[in-house]
């Protein structure tokens, strides 16, 4: 399972990392977006418009050689509170990316695990924040819009607002009604039956 990387804390080391998701993105070229699964929960009304929110990200690669395809699998997920941290919905969603790649020779899989991190979060971005604002208007929420996502960002791995974190101690002591916590994309996702469909004519 490949781990989010975190930002280098010196240049050179960021200039490497950005260089092999270069590398990757001038190969590929994406050529489906699929949601593979999504969930949406309602905790709590907001009783004032001081809400704050936090999106995170886990990705997931599988190069496929043989067929020349890269899978890339990534998890978003959103918590949102309101101004005392009292949790008010979470909001999370798996996107199935799939690159052709053109070449590949002379990439590794460190290549691959950081073009998923800083490209296809990128490329699957857009579908994300549609999918936030249609889910908390179907909430009955505020829309929410999410800003622009800067290529090379890192978004945490794990929601770091402190009303998400007491929800999650308050489950741990039983103390709470039970949540599915955030869940790492699971390898199956990105095995041989999420190949392209054929182009065969029915």
């Amino acid at each position: 399972m490949s781990k989010k990387v975190e930002k280098p804390k010196n240049k050179n080391a960021f200039k490497d990392v950005m260089k092999m998701a270069v590398e990757v993105a001038d190969r590929v070229q994406l050529e489906e977006v699929r949601f593979v699964g999504d969930k949406c929960e309602l905790i709590s009304f907001p009783s004032t418009k001081q809400n704050r929110f936090e999106t995170t990200a886990m990705t997931d690669f599988n190069a496929d050689r043989n067929e020349n395809i890269l899978f890339v699998l990534v998890h978003f997920g959103l918590d949102a509170v309101d101004k005392s941290d009292k949790p008010l919905a979470k909001i999370q969603a798996d996107m199935l990316l799939l690159y052709h790649i053109e070449n590949l020779e002379g990439l590794t899989d460190e290549h691959f695990k950081h073009f998923a991190d800083k490209n296809a979060v990128f490329n699957a971005w857009p579908y994300w924040r549609e999918f936030v604002q249609s889910a908390t208007a179907r909430m009955q929420l505020p829309p929410l819009t999410l800003p622009t996502y800067r290529f090379g960002m890192n978004l945490p791995e794990k929601s770091t607002i402190s009303g998400a974190k007491k929800a999650i101690l308050a489950t741990k002591k039983g103390t709470a009604k039970k949540r599915p916590g955030r869940r790492r994309p699971r390898r199956e996702q990105l095995t041989s039956n999420t190949k392209r469909p054929s182009s065969t004519n029915q």
